[in-house]
């Protein structure tokens, strides 16, 4: 079976430092391939990081987890 793999993508401002961004066809640039903008100053962002995510979520089920106990007695 073929696993497949989500890349995570982390924008920075490299001016400002902030992370909130928007993004637009008309901002793609050989140097903003993505087209991320920093909402706060303007700049291009740049990507801090990136992390490939397992999207196949093996051997996980949330129904599987067993309940906590609770606090409270039962009537």
């Amino acid at each position: 079976m073929q696993e497949s793999f989500i890349l995570n993508l982390l924008f920075q401002c490299p001016s400002c430092g902030g992370s909130q961004y928007r993004t637009s066809s008309y901002d793609v640039r050989e140097s903003n391939p993505h087209g991320a903008v920093c909402i706060f100053c303007k700049s291009a962002m740049q990507v801090s990081a990136h992390r490939p995510l397992n999207a196949t979520f093996s051997g996980f089920s949330p129904l599987a987890q067993q309940a906590l106990p609770s606090s409270q007695p039962r009537c």
